[in-house]
């Protein structure tokens, strides 16, 4: 008998929705971030993903959520492509690393559709562990989420790039969540919705499909009342939080962005233009009183640390700017072993004397150190710096006009752990030197920035940070953006400098400072363990059950 036209359609469409379904899913989690930055498309970004994966079972709604992640991470990551041009990196290597990294972080978003599979469809969850309505759905997929997040943030040094929260790095009151249980109490909300419009669409579809189906939408309500609650307390802790830091003193920043190219910055022969820029613009920043100076990370193209040269350059400028210098630059040190760098910040005062040294405590793999290289000195041949660093130990704090704060370089204000730390070592606020030269042109400059807009609401203490050629700019304790250039905007590869008025935190430490991820992301990533194993316990047992009965019914 031949299929009626009806029938072939119907089987038609279905082959075409999950593909449209994975699609849609990752164009939308993208739109949510730099350079589209479309904060509200993470708000219904999961939700053609839970229907894909309700009408999808194991491996292959796996397959379809890793596909769905690819569909993200691919354009999201697209950035990286750029250190072939800026990092001498072949671009068939380069490409190389872009896709691996991509489809590592696919993997999570797999496994959050399996798991969702596993959930919605009912097939694949023993009964006790089955939500018992819609509502307990909506507080058990969030948390899976969470816990598939922190996990990627963690797990083989972790890549706590682009969270889904950080995508609500503009929507302030939302974001003052951070607060409670960081970045991913935000992931958590953001998530949460997204399940209630899951339910009020399946809710819709069945009406119109004839069913009889309740009125009211409970889900929906529960989302936006939750949503409610989030920009009611956030708008009112971001009032609370501004008139308490009228009442204290500030110390002013002035930001020196040299805006050197990448293919400049350790190139002999332009030594003198990297020198120069940087003795013009500090030494005028001095008219504006600063109380503490910034230059990027490795600022110097030098070894600071064994070049007299560079140390009594750096002290002539902190002298003419009338204050400490925080200068960005390698270290150098040798060992019975092997000769070794760190990654370091140094706090040169007027006078010349050293106020410390910061060393960057989470190297960037395969970029600052390669794995194995310790093990197999070879290995080392191949780092693309020509040097590989060894890791600080702990984080530093510096005085600054009698007030504490402490340095993080680079990415290191991605990994919310380190800010957490300095926080509670008596930081009042927080300096991130970078070099994005890397990444001139490209929305891994926006990206990068947007991590510094939570660490400064999870721990209530501003944030200022240093750019060659990024962005320059300091964020208040309630995420607000000052940046160098006019308004938002930042002045992309524009050398010049800036200053900021930054109030110090005080004493009192936030709930996310004191507690960490302990409170929140933690325990998520412990009950996401959890449910995953034991789907895997119930699918072995009913593996074995069809086992046995199929050797029953074959004797």
């Amino acid at each position: 008998m031949t299929p009626s036209r009806d029938s072939l359609f119907g089987r038609a469409s279905r082959r075409l929705l999950r593909p449209a379904a994975v699609v849609l899913t990752g164009w939308l989690m993208f739109g949510a971030f730099p350079p589209m930055d479309a904060a509200e498309c993470a708000w219904v970004a999961v939700v053609p993903l839970m229907f894909l994966a309700s009408h999808t079972h194991g491996r292959a709604a796996f397959g379809w959520g890793w596909a769905a992640g690819m569909a993200w991470w691919l354009p999201g990551l697209s950035w990286i492509l750029n250190l072939s041009r800026t990092g001498g990196v072949p671009l068939p290597l380069i490409g190389l690393g872009w896709v691996a990294l991509s489809a590592y972080c696919a993997l999570y978003a797999g496994l959050f559709s399996f798991a969702c599979s596993a959930v919605l469809s009912r097939g694949g969850v023993p009964r006790p562990l089955r939500a018992p309505s819609a509502l307990g759905t909506m507080l058990l997929l969030p948390t899976v989420w969470v816990g598939l997040e922190y996990a990627r943030a963690t797990l083989f040094t972790g890549f706590a790039w682009n969270p889904l929260g950080g995508s609500q790095y503009r929507t302030l009151p939302i974001a003052q969540v951070a607060e409670l249980g960081g970045v991913y109490a935000v992931s958590w909300l953001v998530v949460y919705m997204n399940c209630a419009l899951y339910f009020t669409f399946r809710r819709v579809a069945a009406r119109c499909r004839g069913e009889r189906v309740a009125g009211l939408h409970p889900e929906l309500m529960a989302g936006l009342l939750a949503v409610a609650v989030a920009l009611g307390w956030g708008q009112a802790r971001r009032q609370k939080l501004w008139r308490e830091s009228e009442q204290d003193g500030s110390v002013r920043v002035v930001a020196v962005q040299p805006a050197i190219a990448q293919t400049d910055k350790w190139d002999p022969e332009t030594d003198e233009l990297v020198l120069g820029r940087l003795r013009d613009l500090t030494s005028l920043s001095g008219a504006l009183r600063p109380d503490l100076v910034l230059w990027p990370e490795t600022a110097l193209p030098s070894v600071f640390n064994v070049d007299t040269n560079a140390q009594k350059f750096a002290a002539s400028l902190s002298a003419a700017a009338g204050a400490p210098l925080l200068v960005g630059a390698l270290e150098y040190r040798m060992s019975a072993a092997k000769d070794f760098y760190y990654n370091s910040s140094f706090l040169v005062g007027p006078d010349g004397e050293s106020g410390g040294v910061y060393r960057k405590q989470h190297l960037v793999l395969f970029g600052e150190y390669l794995p194995g290289e310790d093990r197999h000195p070879w290995i080392g041949r191949f780092s693309p710096l020509g040097y590989s660093c060894l890791p600080g130990g702990e984080s530093v704090v510096f005085r600054a006009a009698g007030k504490p704060f402490s340095p993080l370089i680079c990415f290191e204000d991605t990994v919310p752990a380190l800010s957490r730390a300095a926080r509670n070592a008596g930081a009042g606020f927080i300096v991130v030197q970078t070099n994005d030269a890397w990444f001139d042109g490209t929305p891994g400059l926006q990206q990068h920035m947007a991590h510094s807009v939570f660490r400064a609401i999870e721990n209530r203490c501003p944030v200022v940070r240093c750019a060659n050629t990024g962005i320059t700019c300091m964020v208040d304790a309630t995420g607000g953006v000052e940046s160098m250039g006019s308004g938002r905007e930042a002045a992309l590869g524009v050398a010049g400098f800036h200053p900021f008025e930054v109030r110090p935190a005080s004493g009192q430490l936030s709930f996310y400072t004191v507690r960490g991820d302990s409170a929140f992301a933690g325990p998520c990533a412990i009950l996401t363990a959890l449910l995953f194993l034991l789907v895997a316990v119930f699918a072995a047992r009913k593996n074995r059950a069809s086992a046995a009965g199929a050797v029953c019914a074959g004797s």
